[in-house]
């Protein structure tokens, strides 16, 4: 029903996606004249298409409109007003012979086989010593350009012990460590004296142990950025306007999206920026396919990667798509 105005939802249960620790599975959405309006592959829990259809108010968005900032709000405001008035058992006279070792679970089912990590992880290695406190400890690294939590940690339970991490990252984007002590005295030095270090292909790039609640790494992985701005002057149907960013270096996988315009000849600007390594392109659509202009107003967009204008429409049907933009063959 055209009349209508629709959003695609796809859940994984496993929140692992359909791509790509466990086979190279992947989704589209097409409306009836064959025009593809979703895409993607690697999503975690679910992912939102954009509405399509006639939308006379504006649905959820499966990315927001301007760049995320990248630290979550994962702890508590306000932390136990004192230490336990006993401590815990005594901490051994002697180190335990052998480490334990943790890894943090991030793709698939541990049934699954494993031969180590893939070829597209960073060589990431994070030591933990523990103070006489470890519950209190854990850690998450961010994806600075989604804003996703893509690894984390904690639950540890030996006083003043070594733990080992390494989790699997996608060399493909940029990443930042922040290691919380939910007591907020880090891990040194009234409690013993813990630290921890964050390694790079063997290289310290991090480390701390009086830090309070919060310690943040720099940044770390494929930093370089290449950013655009997608301006809009709708017609009398803003709602008919959605738009999406591909990235053909990862199969074409939607990288961004947006729509759930409303403002009849409104102004509208998106600003967006992706790792450096991929290869991306633009793509408009129109669910009535008569673009901007000209039964409806006279409408149009413009597209500038890097401040230079690459592509501007009005009178473009059902789609419009840029050339590509990046790292691109």
């Amino acid at each position: 029903d055209d009349e209508k105005c629709f959003v695609f939802i796809i859940y994984d249960k496993y929140g692992d996606g359909i791509c790509c620790g466990y086979g190279d599975g992947s989704f589209s959405v097409e409306i009836a004249d064959g025009q593809v309006v979703y895409q993607g592959s690697e999503f975690e829990e679910s992912a939102l298409s954009p509405s399509f259809g006639r939308c006379t108010t504006p649905l959820p968005m499966p990315f927001p409109s301007t760049r995320p900032t990248y630290l979550p709000s994962y702890h508590s405001s306000q932390s136990p007003t004192s230490k336990p008035t006993k401590n815990p058992s005594a901490t051994p006279s002697e180190r335990p012979t052998n480490q334990p070792t943790r890894s943090v679970l991030t793709s698939g089912p541990t049934s699954n086989p494993t031969s180590g990590q893939p070829n597209t992880c960073i060589s990431l290695e994070l030591n933990i010593k523990t103070d006489e406190f470890p519950e209190e400890t854990t850690w998450e690294i961010n994806d600075v350009f989604t804003d996703a939590i893509v690894a984390r940690g904690g639950n540890y339970t030996e006083q003043m012990t070594n733990y080992n991490e390494e989790p699997c990252v996608d060399k493909n984007s940029c990443y930042v460590l922040v290691m919380y002590d939910s007591f907020n005295d880090g891990i040194c030095c009234e409690w013993g004296e813990g630290y921890f270090s964050l390694r790079i292909d063997d290289k310290i790039v991090h480390e701390d142990a009086e830090f309070g609640s919060e310690s943040l790494s720099n940044t770390f992985g494929s930093c370089e950025e290449v950013c655009f701005e997608l301006k809009f002057i709708m017609d009398d149907w803003p709602t008919d306007i959605s738009w999406n960013v591909t990235d053909s270096n990862n199969e074409n996988e939607v990288v961004a999206s947006g729509g759930g315009y409303t403002e009849k000849r409104g102004e509208y600007s998106e600003n967006k920026c992706f790792p450096s390594t991929g290869c991306y392109a633009v793509n408009i659509a129109d669910s009535y396919s008569d673009g901007l202009c000209c039964g409806y107003g006279e409408g149009y967009f413009s597209l500038a990667v890097g401040g230079t204008e690459i592509l501007v429409g009005s009178d473009f049907g059902a789609s419009a798509s840029s050339r590509t933009f990046g790292n691109c063959p």
